[in-house]
């Protein structure tokens, strides 16, 4: 078994909708999240949701909603540690489009 530690997603910007960020490989084992960094500039909100493969998002697969002042930074801990397995993704959504930025990082287990 080997892990190699990779950047999920690369920084970008969120949009409104429900958009899916990033889905574990059907190859790999499982993936272990490390890293969630957010920044909003002008204030926001960001919901970010961890979703069973097969599924849908829907209000039982929301990690956390964080509300953002100017210039507010977050980090997700509460996705921190959370495992997906082959096919499980990560979900954004904002209340305006392009006003949280967002990146994801972990460990792919093959």
């Amino acid at each position: 078994m080997s892990a190699t530690p990779t950047c999920l997603v690369e920084a970008k910007n969120l949009l409104a909708a429900e958009t899916t960020q990033y889905t574990a490989p059907a190859t790999c084992r499982f993936v272990i999240i490390d890293k969630v960094s957010t920044y909003s500039a002008a204030g926001g909100t960001a919901t970010l949701s961890i979703i069973e493969s097969g599924q849908t998002a829907a209000a039982k697969s929301v990690v956390y909603t964080k509300n953002y002042g100017a210039g507010n930074a977050y980090g997700f801990p509460e996705a921190v540690g959370h495992v997906l397995a082959p096919g499980d993704f990560v979900s954004t959504a904002t209340g305006t489009d392009n006003t949280v930025n967002f990146r994801l990082s972990g460990r792919v287990v093959y």
